[in-house]
């Protein structure tokens, strides 16, 4: 039947439908085919359609294997990141050029107006307000904060620029400014890790591209409300500035009550909140256990584009790339296309290969154990950690015990093994970013030992309530929750047992404090050098050696980072703790590089306007005084120039140091802040200034730029010594005085 014999049915034809000349093409596009297989034409839009298919799946696919390529391989990441950074840098036209020169002239006529002008900016341009909505069983939080500035940055909340803030609005007395420090302070606490402490860098009150699309998929943090970094620990600070001020605030007896009611309730839900910060970065930013934390990422520092971490991202280059070849320019500077990439290359490995767990990032495994070059055995590092930290003992105690435990590795100096362990399977210790950066470190034990001071006012002031204002402080169950250091309701302890175990948190973060000191004193100071240094861990896998030497798995080694930048001045700050840390050859050491032209000092030249800059300019092959791109290798920032200050305060008030040695200090300080109040009332607010002459750059109007207020202030109220004449009676004026007055309105009582 099949060949048409011996069947009913009519034979078959065996002519058959022409097949489409393409498979993917369906076969009805080509009706009315010939018997002998010809094909019309296929309409225009049916090849268009067909081809346009073909190119998008291609690109589809390229994009995916790029995507692919950059996650995985960084000989693709660098230079495609290179490429997005030049393409992405901003351009100076000269109409821009112009408006900035322009923007240089006389601004402000005395301090008065220059202090409205910073008040103004942060009240009515910077302000943010909204809400933070329900989230994991949390309530809604009405938040508020300050954005850095209305152009450059986007609407964000930054940790040391928020907390710089704080000191800066509102001072004259202003409440609603007050009002307004405390809900920025809770605004950035609110995004708080509950489970570790850990606080954000960076809290995004809107979308943010970054975090977006393919940008989110390749380099973005875990959670898209916030970073899985964070930053300068300045956070003890802000809480001391809203609490001197509700001090100062007081006048009447009933209205003095209510402040120290107010100030008890502040302190006691923003202490623990701290505390746990502090504990945080000891816990999981120290994985050697020598006491000394690191970080991650040169955000956390806030100077981006140090020089001090030069040698970091060239060794890191070099294990990409095999090759130990520096920077493409002969000078050895880096250029935005070569440096920038390496800060993203850090957020994508620790997204792709850690998913941001910062026990895969920081191993402790390959840590615990110090071992040097010689293959000796190591020794573990927790007993040293558990004598230091958690036993009570003199600081004479706690430095022999450091010393016993970390084998005589406090010197500084070369390359030294560190560290020997088995690596665990999910670390990714080669290629991090691995610093114990000394700014920081002094900056966190600086905070600390500020916190123990808060603990010590918060005392003081519980004790001095009288019965009836302790009745309705403990009648607010919120504020009793929070001093319980607890949230469960039933486990609530009578207020002589808060009170117990406030005086057991308070000695506990002093041993914190002191024991974080001594090691900066200890390990970070170069005697040779006469300068605080830092210190970069990188990893290297050792194999089993013949002989005597049994190395194997892993061993951290230790590089010294000796380039002289602003951060080996902030030690300063150690001189306010009570332990004698800071001695008087580093204090002296560093007053004198603040009193050296060629180092930190003013250039020479009456009506000098010049601050101090980010590099000391022995540093000749990576000091700028133009670089509006990397902007931390030379030029002078209003914010570390607080930081100096701030420490300048700390020598010239430490009685144990030499009566010569402060009043250098303090000629130190008032030549400074001199200088510093001439730059702003010529120039205005900046986000940097040139280090030589003083002019804008950046950003103009940047928020945390206009720290000389809270500097001038807090000098005025601790030591007027400390300022200079013309700049005390300008503080003191009449149009000050009456400008505070206004500004204090009925905004305090509210």
């Amino acid at each position: 039947a099949r060949n048409g014999i011996g069947g009913d049915s009519p034979p078959r034809s065996r002519s058959r439908s022409p097949r489409p000349a393409h498979p993917a093409v369906p076969s009805f596009l080509y009706a009315g085919a010939t018997a002998t297989g010809e094909r019309p034409p296929r309409p225009l839009a049916v090849r268009l359609l067909h081809w346009g298919a073909c190119v998008l799946l291609g690109v589809a696919l390229a994009m995916a294997g790029l995507i692919a390529a950059v996650v995985y391989s960084d000989t693709v990441a660098t230079p495609v990141l290179s490429a997005l950074v030049r393409a992405n840098m901003p351009r100076p036209s000269k109409s821009s050029a112009t408006a900035a020169a322009a923007d240089q002239g006389q601004t402000y006529k005395d301090f008065a107006e220059m202090e409205a002008a910073a008040d103004a900016r942060l009240r009515e341009e910077l302000w943010m307000a909204g809400r933070k909505p329900e989230s994991d069983g949390a309530s809604a939080v009405d938040m508020g904060a300050h954005r850095p500035s209305t152009g450059k940055y986007g609407r964000h909340q930054w940790l040391w620029d928020s907390m710089l803030h704080i000191h800066i609005a509102g001072r004259g007395g202003d409440g609603n400014a007050l009002f307004r420090a405390v809900k920025e302070l809770f605004s950035l606490l609110s995004f708080q890790d509950d489970s570790n402490g850990f606080i954000p860098e960076m809290v995004y009150w809107e979308p943010d591209p970054n975090q977006q699309g393919v940008p989110g998929l390749l380099f973005g943090y875990s959670d898209s409300r916030r970073t899985d970094l964070t930053q300068m620990p300045i956070v003890a600070f802000a809480l001391e500035s809203i609490n001197e001020r509700l001090k100062e605030a007081a006048s009447g007896q009933e209205e003095a009550e209510d402040l120290a009611l107010a100030r008890l309730a502040v302190l006691c839900q923003a202490i623990p909140r701290i505390h746990r910060y502090h504990e945080w970065w000891l816990q999981r930013r120290d994985p050697d256990g020598d006491g000394l934390v690191s970080i991650l990422h040169p955000w956390e520092s806030g100077l981006d584009a140090s020089p001090l971490y030069d040698d970091v991202h060239r060794r890191n280059r070099a294990r990409r790339s095999g090759s130990s070849d520096g920077w493409a320019d002969a000078a050895g500077r880096p250029t935005p296309d070569e440096l920038y990439p390496e800060l993203i290359l850090l957020l994508r490995r620790y997204k792709h290969k850690a998913k941001w767990l910062q026990s895969r990032i920081l191993d402790p495994v390959a840590a615990q154990q110090r071992c040097d070059t010689d293959g000796d055995k190591g020794v573990d590092l927790r007993d040293a950690r558990s004598t230091a930290w958690n036993v009570r003992a003199p600081l004479g105690e706690i430095r022999k015990e450091l010393e016993k435990h970390s084998g005589g590795a406090t010197s500084s100096g070369g390359a030294m093994m560190r560290a020997r362990g088995e690596l665990d399977r999910g670390s990714i210790i080669d290629g991090i970013f691995d610093v114990e950066d000394v700014g920081v470190n002094a900056v966190l034990s600086a905070n600390a030992m500020t916190l123990v001071r808060l603990y010590d006012d918060f005392l003081a002031t519980f004790e001095a309530l009288s019965p009836s204002a302790r009745a309705r402080f403990a009648a607010d169950s919120e504020r009793r929750d929070a001093c319980c250091w607890t949230r469960p309701v039933h486990s609530r302890p009578a207020p002589e047992q808060r009170i117990a175990k406030m005086k057991r948190k308070r000695d506990e973060m002093h041993k914190l404090a002191t024991a974080l000191a001594v090691r900066i004193s200890d390990a970070m100071w170069d005697r040779d050098k006469r300068q605080f240094i830092s210190f970069h861990h990188s990893y290297q896998r050792q194999s089993s050696g013949s002989g005597g030497s049994h190395l194997s798995g892993v061993c951290m080694v230790q590089h010294a980072l000796t380039r002289d930048t602003v951060q080996s001045l902030m030690p300063l700050l150690l001189a306010a703790s009570p332990a004698a840390v800071l001695t008087e050859e580093m204090a002296s050491a560093l007053v004198a590089k603040l009193e050296d032209p060629d180092a930190y000092g003013p250039p020479s030249g009456e009506g000098a306007t010049a601050t101090v800059p980010t590099v000391s300019r022995r540093e000749r092959d990576v000091y700028e005084t133009q670089d509006s791109t990397l902007m931390w290798r030379g030029p002078s920032w209003p914010t570390t120039n607080w930081f100096v200050a701030k420490g300048l305060q700390a020598v010239a008030n430490c009685t144990r140091l030499p009566r010569e040695l402060r009043e250098r200090a303090a000629a130190v300080h008032r030549d400074l802040l001199g200088r510093w109040t001439r730059m702003h009332l010529r120039f205005g607010f900046w986000e940097f200034h040139n280090p030589e002459t003083g002019e804008g750059q950046g950003q103009r109007g940047l928020g945390m730029s206009h720290t000389l207020v809270d500097i001038a202030h807090s000098a005025l109220s601790k030591t007027p010594s400390l300022i200079s004449s013309a700049l005390e009676e300008s503080i003191r004026s009449p149009a000050s005085a009456a400008w505070a007055q206004q500004r204090r309105g009925g905004g305090l009582a509210a």
